[in-house]
């Protein structure tokens, strides 16, 4: 392998299987998405969760040897290593459909603003944090990403490289 790849390393199923190569467990992971967002384990059952690096964990549809030399490898899920852990924009778009905690939907006017990367003051009784943010269009609910709501504030954490620009 190059040195462009990375070591990937599946997390263990809870502390008790843990072997010191990550403080996250699968069983933590999927607790705060349930906490959170009230998505069920059982929507996770195909996936196996992995870290790279520190903190970064992705999730991927199969099984692979418990260290895996690879480049990439499904997609990005949830950042840990701050003090409140942070759901992906890939990870709320293909899975936040499941959610029924803790969602903000937009009309299109605010759905521009926020993929632009624009916070937008909002009057919202739900709690302080990370949001799934949906939006209908042509009728069809989507996902659109990932807000943080504080202080009547929903700030974008759409990716800069993922924003749109719009004039």
């Amino acid at each position: 392998m190059n040195s462009t790849n990375t070591t990937f390393n599946l997390l263990p199923f809870d502390k008790f299987h843990e072997q010191n190569q990550s403080t996250i467990t699968r069983t933590d992971l999927l607790e705060f998405w349930y906490d959170r967002f009230g998505i069920p384990s059982e929507i996770f059952k195909e996936y196996t969760f992995w870290e790279k690096g520190s903190g970064k964990i992705w999730a991927f549809k199969g099984n692979l040897p418990q260290k895996t030399e690879i480049e990439a490898l499904g997609i990005r899920f949830t950042t840990t290593n701050q003090k409140s852990w942070k759901p992906t924009t890939n990870a709320a778009q293909k899975f936040g459909h499941h959610a029924h905690k803790n969602i903000l939907s937009l009309p299109l006017d605010q759905i521009l603003k926020f993929v632009q990367g624009n916070s937008l003051p909002l009057d919202w009784d739900g709690e302080s944090g990370y949001v799934i943010v949906r939006g209908t269009l042509s009728n069809h609910t989507i996902q659109i990403g990932v807000g943080l709501y504080s202080n009547g504030i929903l700030h974008s954490q759409i990716p800069k490289s993922r924003q749109l620009h719009l004039s």
